[in-house]
């Protein structure tokens, strides 16, 4: 229990959670878990799983606003990770030492539940995200990545569980259950060891170009303007978007902030280059080219008649086309009605107070017509003659037209996917009686990557598309640096969480996934945290109302920070898959050689 309450104590969002205190806890609970996992016994499985039940559910706690059932289920899975970690421990260190048989185990079971894909795993919070607000370390993942700071993190557990072995336990004696001094070399010969990978790990960090703004050498410079809109409402009210004139008081608050925050600009004379609002804040049912094309060419689709909109669909031949006009339609006129600054409800309390001021309006409106537009919405796509929706975001170009659209890789299991199951009939019936739609969203296999015209000169900047969930997964940001990306531009709805630790998860995320990129990251949120997180993992920049920074509303204008040309990623981008493979493969094989070589050694046996 006191492992799992240190590593909770440390790990983003916890009480000790920041630049020392932190890194600190997580080693002294590592050591802990080294302490109790190096041990043998009749219940020592149960306990291992037991330290893992107790860590992993209070992490992961805040999805108990949704669907408080999930946490004991993420807790059981968390304990089994726990469980395989130790029976690896125990095998190793008689072979290796303990510090490194700590580091090795650990962050072995970190990255199994990283490469197994949800829900079976998990690829959350990990012990290297304890470093995100410490600088020289935080940089080293640009070449190690997240892996690498948790196997130092684990390393040092290690070494401090073997300082306390050596130290405070007497001389080991037949039977005894943890022989202290059979824990391979001399102390001081693990001591310099671990020293030496951490003075490696600030070596590498070093490395990393400075961000040298305006500077002539510098890697990066400031991009587009972009102002981030977050009208702060809690899920309770995005819930009820169906409901009477609720769309359209959604549409006008969310107007009436972006013409605000407009006009300061240009008060202080920044043009903004793209107006972002985060996900589903925009109610619209959009068309993906590929289905268009697909209707247009008379091709015959299949349509998952179960879905509210796209009900009816087949009752005559031409009905699809008249879906895709009326969508193309509808998409027109909205975003014809934004870009003009004409409020939904003319009469409405946001409509008055701006029809006071005619002049104001009047110059917030040709800004908003000047820029680029990005909101997330539901789009519907065509894939091998079936036809999708997609939990996405769409860009309109300071014409109006949409200029392109990406959206989410990782879908929420329960919530908009069934891994599978529903195309089967009892599958959707049974998730019908709990939710009001079928979760049968279309997960992204490739970056969705949007070019941005930027400025009087018309320069293109190319944005990558990331929507809430995605932000727990360091995959579609290495990739999208890979494919040329100068930054990724996430809309994100947390609203669903309160106020939890969870917003300080997301954000420790985002920092580790900037720096393995080495691209900026900008967040577009719903109700918070909105921020722009640098390509070296620096918070930039982030939007704080009354000292709070959720479950808040307002509009934060950033600086894009974007690579010039020459930058590519991080190193770490294109080694991640081989990192992960060797970070659950090599622990494995090393115990499998050195049994092979010098026999099977128990922790227990005596001499």
């Amino acid at each position: 229990m006191g492992s799992s309450a240190l590593l909770l104590a440390g790990s983003p969002g916890g009480p000790l959670d920041g630049a020392l205190l932190g890194p600190l806890a997580i080693v002294l609970g590592l050591a802990l878990w080294a302490l109790a996992a190096a041990r043998t016994g009749p219940w020592r499985k149960r306990l291992d799983w037991l330290a893992g039940f107790l860590f992993g559910a209070p992490l992961m706690s805040w999805v108990g606003y949704v669907t408080p059932p999930s946490v004991v289920w993420i807790g059981i899975g968390w304990g089994l990770y726990y469980l395989l970690a130790g029976v690896l421990l125990r095998r190793l260190l008689h072979h290796i030492g303990l510090p490194l048989a700590v580091g090795l185990s650990y962050t072995a079971l970190e990255s199994l539940r990283t490469v197994i894909p949800t829900p079976i795993g998990i690829s959350w919070i990990r012990v290297g995200h304890a470093l995100d607000e410490l600088g020289p370390l935080r940089l080293a993942a640009a070449e190690v990545g997240v892996v690498g700071l948790g196997f130092l993190l684990a390393v040092f557990g290690g070494l401090v569980a073997l300082v306390a072995l050596r130290t405070c336990t007497p001389p080991a004696t037949p039977g005894s259950r943890v022989r202290a001094r059979e824990m391979g070399r001399p102390l001081v010969a693990q001591a310099l060891a671990s020293l030496g990978l951490l003075g490696l790990f600030l070596a590498l960090g070093a490395l990393r170009p400075e961000l040298g703004l305006d500077a002539p050498d510098g890697a990066y410079r400031a991009g587009p303007r972009a102002l981030l809109v977050q009208p702060g409402l809690p899920q309770e009210r995005k819930r009820d978007l169906n409901a009477g004139r609720s769309v359209a008081e959604l549409i006008d608050q969310q107007l009436d902030m972006t013409l605000a925050g407009l006009l300061a600009e240009d008060d202080a004379g920044r043009p903004v280059d793209l107006v972002a609002w985060g996900e589903s804040m925009l109610p619209l049912n959009l068309i993906h080219p590929s289905l268009e094309d697909a209707i247009e060419a008379a091709a015959q689709l299949e349509w998952p008649t179960w879905d509210r909109y796209l009900q009816g669909i087949t009752e005559s031949a031409d009905a699809p086309g008249r879906l895709v006009a009326v969508s193309l339609r509808d998409e027109a006129s909205l975003i014809g009605s934004l870009r003009a600054g004409r409020f939904l409800d003319p009469r409405g309390e946001f409509a008055q107070r701006w029809a006071a001021r005619p002049g104001d309006l009047e110059r917030a409106t040709a800004r908003l017509a000047e820029a680029n537009f990005a909101s997330g919405s539901l789009l519907y796509t065509e894939e091998h003659g079936v036809v999708r929706r997609v939990n996405g975001v769409a860009v309109w170009g300071a014409a109006g037209e949409r200029i392109g659209s990406g959206w989410k890789w990782h879908l929420v299991p329960g919530a908009e996917g069934l891994v599978g199951l529903e195309e089967y009939a009892w599958a959707r019936a049974w998730a019908k009686q709990l939710m009001p739609y079928v979760p049968d969203f279309r997960a992204a296999t490739e970056p969705g990557l949007v070019e941005l015209p930027v400025g009087p000169a018309g320069e293109v900047v190319l944005a990558s598309i990331a929507v809430c969930f995605d932000n727990g997964f360091e995959d579609l940001f290495l990739e999208s640096a890979l494919a040329g990306a100068d930054f990724v531009l996430l809309a994100s709805n947390e609203a669903w969480y309160v106020e939890s630790h969870e917003f300080d998860q997301m954000i420790a995320l985002s920092r580790l996934w900037a720096v393995e990129s080495g691209r900026a990251i900008v967040r577009a949120t719903n109700s918070g945290i909105s921020a722009q997180v640098g390509p070296r993992g620096e918070l930039r920049e982030k939007l704080v109302v009354d000292g709070r920074d959720r479950a808040v509303g307002g509009v934060l204008a950033v600086d894009v920070i974007v690579p010039r040309e020459g930058t590519g990623p991080a190193p770490y981008a294109s080694r991640r898959g081989l990192a992960e493979f060797l970070a659950v493969l090599l622990p494995w094989l090393l115990l499998a050689l050195f049994e092979l070589l010098h026999g099977r050694r128990e922790v227990a046996r005596a001499r």
